[in-house]
């Protein structure tokens, strides 16, 4: 069995040979879901809908370097990318090695229950728990993103815990109907990342193409879901995003995303 220090070394090496290359991340996740997809249903199994994802963060350009002469990436979108590749490649390692280590993370301990009871319950609590995971660690990263371009981290956010609830079958997400409709196998991801309406190419946002209506769903549809379906459940879905990462963390949570939401409030006014 190896030492947690010896898969830390390895798991920080691999993290760092694509950390300035986005089709290097995007091959290392294709990679890791052509052996643990755990599905034929789609190539690249429960991971297709992260795959179609990433391909969208890398034609907006949110994976480049930070530093980039062309077109300069976001720190908050690299590390929050970087997070799910780091718990996952972890967990990997020792599922692969058959190692077992109380100090691991409650994110990589996800991914590790995905690779051993591989379903998309497993999946989304891996995904999304990294993504949560993610968004403590880096909280000054949001910060330092453009005002519309957090409250557009924010809508994702949400869209992704709400399709976990309903793949959990959480019954203020369309219960049983749920469980078919956010299956990350099927090609919903893929249908609605290609809508620049709802998921833009242009970065960072501004005021200009947040109030162009260039970024959303059309006007009327958008507000029907936002109302009726996502926002009147905020609260229960930041109480059961909390629950990925444990009660300690659950007020901080709650609190810095409803400040989040109060900053999209006044710029809708």
């Amino acid at each position: 069995m190896n030492s947690i220090s010896t898969l830390k070394e390895e798991i920080d090496l691999i993290c760092s040979t694509v950390v300035n290359s986005p089709e290097g991340r995007l091959n290392l996740r294709k990679k890791f879901y052509l052996k643990y997809g755990f599905s034929k249903l789609a190539k690249y199994g429960y991971g297709q809908s992260e795959i179609d994802f990433i391909e969208w963060e890398i034609k907006r350009g949110v994976l480049n370097d930070v530093d980039d002469i062309h077109k300069k990436g976001s720190v908050w979108w690299r590390k929050m990318n970087m997070q799910i590749i780091h718990d996952s490649e972890f967990a990997r390692l020792l599922f692969e090695t058959n190692s077992n280590f109380k100090s691991i993370s409650e994110s990589v301990k996800n991914w590790l229950n995905y690779l051993n009871k591989p379903d998309s319950k497993s999946w989304y609590q891996a995904h999304n728990g990294s993504i949560i995971n993610a968004c403590f660690q880096f909280s000054k990263e949001i910060e330092i993103e453009s005002h519309y371009e957090k409250i557009f981290i924010k809508d994702v956010l949400m869209r992704v815990l709400f399709a976990q609830a309903m793949v959990e079958g959480k019954e203020f997400a369309f219960g049983k109907l749920g469980k078919i409709l956010a299956n990350p196998i099927l090609p919903a991801v893929k249908i609605i990342t290609r809508r620049q309406k709802l998921y833009p190419i242009s970065y960072p946002l501004t005021q200009e193409n947040y109030s162009s209506n260039e970024v959303f769903l059309e006007h009327h549809i958008r507000t029907f879901v936002n109302k009726y379906v996502i926002d009147k459940n905020e609260k229960k879905l930041f109480q059961f995003a909390a629950e990925l990462i444990g009660i300690t963390e659950r007020t901080e949570f709650i609190m810095y995303w409803m400040s989040i939401i109060n900053q999209e409030s006044v710029a809708r006014l």
